[in-house]
């Protein structure tokens, strides 16, 4: 009998598909991005942040089901021009009514390696920071993008620095947004 039950237990958790959570799990929830900051640029001070805000923005839009994002808009007072470590998080949430925000630091951000002559290879690394409604910091991580994945010199040639950069910004909203969604198997 003990032999049955242990092989009925093992079936079943071998035969169960286990998909692992998003970090953050906002289904059903609402959630504030703001725009990033940028080197030494406060939070909505450069137009690159405000363009990654609403690029991410789609892609959790596009991915996360059942997400609802609030606007920045309203409450720029609250965050433009400050530091991540002078903005109330607490107050910002509950006057966005927002569950989760999403603030980030564009740390670095280039369209090749200043060695390489002609080669163009993109590279963004993003700080993102997290916070939930009582204003608690719930999780840091820091992205880095790079388009094309390999070296250029292996890469195939005839990219302009025009799609580099867009897809370099691209490849990073969709990391940064996988905080908030599971990724599919074939999700690059």
């Amino acid at each position: 009998m003990r032999w049955a039950v242990t092989a009925a237990v093992v079936f079943l958790f071998c035969s169960c598909r286990s998909v692992p959570k998003p970090p953050i799990d906002v289904r059903g929830k609402r959630l504030l991005v703001l725009p990033f900051a940028y080197k030494g640029y406060h939070f909505g001070q450069h137009s690159l942040g405000a363009e990654m805000a609403r690029l991410v923005c789609g892609v959790v839009s596009a991915r996360a089901k059942g997400v609802v994002l609030c606007a920045a808009e309203p409450f720029a007072e609250m965050f433009v021009g400050k530091a991540p470590d002078s903005v109330d998080w607490r107050r910002l949430a509950f006057a966005a009514n927002a569950d989760y925000i999403l603030a980030a630091k564009i740390c670095d951000f280039r369209d090749r390696n200043p060695l390489d002559v002609n080669l163009y290879q993109g590279a963004m690394q993003v700080e993102a920071w997290v916070y939930d409604r009582q204003g608690r910091l719930r999780i840091t991580r820091i992205v880095d993008a790079r388009y094309p994945y390999r070296h250029p010199e292996v890469a195939p040639f005839g990219l302009s620095r025009e799609e580099v950069v867009r897809k370099t910004k691209e490849r990073t909203a969709v990391l940064i947004a996988r905080l908030f969604y599971t990724p599919k198997k074939d999700e690059e």
